[in-house]
């Protein structure tokens, strides 16, 4: 059987990511993450360092967890994530086909912005460009013209223009899409977890339900020669990376992706037997134990 890390291989969209990143707020009070005018512009493979990049996400996610979370310390860690990471590219993740703009109207996959299938792509642009760059962006027209001048650096010319605008110094992302992101992938990864751990019919057919709710899209590869025939993965967005290597991860027959025993994080195992993220949890998990008896 194919390692995973054999999967995941190659990689045909790099993404980009600023050194910084600053919460901003709207007049109307939303809070967005944004780069910082001045902040460095840097190249990242989404799968050079997959393993990371999953558990860094679900991790987030529990932090966004309870009912009313520390948001100092969701906003932190989402921070800190965008500056390992990029933001999630949600402009494309929602769009049906990121050849969007210059068109008039975006079809739209399941988002949190509007319930249609569609929408003027002027309004679209909007919603993540609420600080600048509108009018240069959108364009006389209403469809969109991308600006040269936003891009940070040049090479993702054959690409479609929209990445020129996620790659801008002015795109920015709403901190609620991003918590609801996160805690969406932590969610269903405790309700995998729980089906085998409970009894209880009612509670396993409300896990079992919250598994099959998990709709991946955005899965795009081609095959390409080198030396042999190679699978290349071209993910339009971070955000449906994430949810590939959650896909090909949590579906695995020797299911390597696991939450700790004590903590409750999300981790990969190395050991087929492995309860704990560490040693320091399994340490302190027996500790407890004893103390109990």
């Amino acid at each position: 059987m194919i390692a995973l890390n054999e999967l995941f291989r190659y990689g045909g969209a790099d993404w980009i990511r600023y050194s910084d990143y600053e919460y901003r707020a709207t007049p109307s009070g939303e809070l967005y993450l944004t780069p910082i005018q001045d902040a460095a512009v840097s190249v990242v493979d989404p799968l050079d360092g997959a393993d990371s990049l999953l558990v860094d996400a679900l991790n987030v996610g529990k932090l966004c967890m309870p009912e009313q979370p520390d948001m100092s310390a969701v906003r932190a860690a989402i921070l800190a994530f965008a500056k390992q990471y990029g933001l999630l590219g949600f402009m494309a993740a929602w769009a049906l086909k990121p050849d969007f703009i210059g068109r008039k109207e975006v079809q739209l996959n399941i988002n949190p912005i509007t319930d249609r299938p569609a929408m003027k792509t002027a309004d679209y642009l909007k919603h993540f460009l609420p600080f600048g760059a509108q009018t240069d962006i959108i364009g006389s027209d209403g469809g969109g013209a991308a600006v040269a001048s936003s891009l940070p650096i040049t090479m993702f010319m054959d690409r479609p223009p929209v990445y020129e605008v996620i790659f801008s110094r002015d795109y920015a992302e709403k901190l609620d899409w991003l918590v609801a992101a996160f805690r969406q992938w932590y969610i269903h990864l405790a309700a995998c977890h729980y089906y085998d751990k409970t009894d209880e019919p009612v509670l396993r057919e409300l896990h079992a339900k919250t598994v099959a709710g998990l709709s991946i899209q955005g899965l795009s590869c081609c095959v390409k020669m080198l030396e042999t025939p190679v699978l290349v993965w071209d993910f339009p967005s971070l955000n449906a990376a994430v949810n590939v290597l959650y896909g090909f991860y949590l579906t695995h027959p020797e299911r390597p992706l696991r939450i700790c025993k004590h903590c409750g994080k999300a981790f990969i195992m190395k050991n087929p037997r492995a309860e704990f993220c560490s040693v320091q949890c399994r340490n302190q998990f027996n500790v407890y134990k004893s103390r109990r008896k």
